[in-house]
């Protein structure tokens, strides 16, 4: 209960940070992906492309029934904390 609580908050948090965030011009778009008849959440999904959080798989693909790994999921952390940029580290 005490971790649902904390991933409850955590998204939460995540949601108003990305709320406060200026929408750009990203060079990904949501028309790229090839699979995009299969995507459930179609507006959540195109606003998170243009805010540049996700950009979809190597392939073209988003991929909505795969898993999201613990590097993809920290990667849409750091981006959306970041101001829409990739971290950049050095």
């Amino acid at each position: 209960m005490r971790n649902l609580k904390r991933a409850l908050s955590l998204a939460l948090a995540s949601v108003m940070v990305v709320s406060m965030m200026v929408v750009g011009a990203g060079a990904a778009s949501y028309d790229d992906f090839s699979d995009k008849d299969k995507i459930v959440n179609k507006e959540a999904v195109q606003m998170l492309v243009e805010l540049g959080v996700i950009n979809g798989k190597d392939t073209g693909d988003f991929d909505p029934t795969g898993i999201v790994t613990r590097a993809e999921m920290a990667k849409m952390i750091c981006v959306v904390l970041n101001g829409g940029k990739d971290p950049s580290l050095g």
